[in-house]
Parts: structure tokens; C-alpha cells; sequence
């Protein structure tokens, strides 16, 4: 599998931040570029309450620099480590930023934390992280919050086919990673 850009959406939590470490640790082991995304969601404004590119105009464009100066400061240590970092930062829909980011230009992997949410809260708040991976052009690494970050290649991977053609392009993604680090590979079919 070659990787040259990886794309890792973070929102500053600790799931997020724990995923960016990860992406890091591929980024380094790949020689790939880390684009590291976040997204502002918009602020709805009704246009009688602003006068044509005043004041939100220029909030928005505020918000967007704190977002790439927030972003570069998460991001120190992994550039400090030598990971060549593109800073993003987007205002509007998270999943749909999150998307046209993996798309152009191309990520060849995306790795995005989980929350670890289920229930109720799920069903209410859904879940970016999902539909990321089911909407992404490019492969999905899913961080589960406790996780723990790998230093070294993978040893165990563990990829669930269902036998559709998307699943069976998942298998070829973790067969390829598998023999890349030496790992163990394990399809699950339930």
C-alpha cells in the first residue's frame, strides 16, 4: 500500500488528539504528509442582521486563523519529530469538509478518533467518525479512545468483510498492511 497523504480531522478532544498521535506514527513510518483538519461548523445569520461582507465576513476569517493557530499548536511535536504537516482549518458541515479534504487533493488514508458513544447519544448526536468511514474515498483507520498509540509497525489487525466489494477492498488495505509490518491479519465475518 503506498501512502504519501494522510488526513486526520481533529475537533481538540482527547479521542481527536489521541487519533492525531497515531496518524503521526503512520505519517512517519509511511514518509507520508499529515494534513490535519479542523472544522468550524457554521453559524447560522440571518442576512438582515449583517450588512454585506461586514462584521461576520471578518468574524469568520478570525475563527478560521484561531482554528489553523490551534491546529499548528497541536500539531508542534509531530512537526518537531520531522512529519511533514499541512495545517487546515474549514467552516461548515464537519463530515462535509472532512470529505472534500480526503478528496482533493487525494488522501490515501484517513485516520479519525471515536468518541466511543453508543445508546441514546449515538442515536441523537450521530457519529462524524461513521460516516466518514462509510462516505471517504480512501481507506479509514478508527481510533477507539483506548487505543493505545503504536510505536512500531502493527501486530495484530483485525479487518470485518461482509463479502461486498467495498469490504473486499478493505481486506487487500489490511492484507497490504499486514505483510508491510510483519503482522498477523484476521477477517472476521459475522
Amino acid at each position: 500500500m503506498k501512502v504519501q497523504r494522510i488526513l486526520c480531522p481533529i475537533d481538540f478532544s482527547e479521542p481527536s488528539t489521541h487519533a492525531l498521535e497515531q496518524a503521526a506514527q503512520l505519517a512517519r513510518w509511511y514518509g507520508a504528509r499529515l494534513a490535519v483538519l479542523h472544522v468550524r461548523p457554521t453559524v447560522m445569520v440571518q442576512p438582515s442582521e449583517v450588512p454585506a461582507g461586514g462584521p461576520v465576513a471578518a468574524w469568520v476569517t478570525a475563527e478560521l486563523e484561531d482554528s489553523r493557530q490551534r491546529v499548528a499548536a497541536a500539531c508542534r511535536e509531530v512537526t518537531a519529530a520531522g512529519v511533514d504537516v499541512e495545517v487546515l482549518a474549514a467552516a461548515g458541515r464537519p463530515i462535509t469538509e472532512i470529505l472534500a479534504s480526503a478528496a482533493s487533493p487525494p488522501a490515501d488514508l484517513v485516520v479519525i478518533g471515536t468518541h466511543g458513544t453508543s445508546g441514546f447519544q449515538h442515536l441523537v448526536l450521530g457519529s462524524v467518525a461513521e460516516k466518514v468511514l462509510r462516505q471517504a474515498p480512501c481507506p479509514v483507520l478508527t481510533v477507539p479512545p483506548r487505543a493505545h498509540t503504536t510505536t512500531t509497525r502493527f501486530t495484530k489487525i483485525v479487518c470485518a468483510v461482509d463479502f461486498s466489494d467495498c469490504s473486499l477492498e478493505a481486506a487487500k488495505v489490511a492484507a497490504s498492511l499486514a505483510k508491510e509490518s510483519g503482522a498477523t491479519l484476521n477477517l472476521l465475518h459475522v
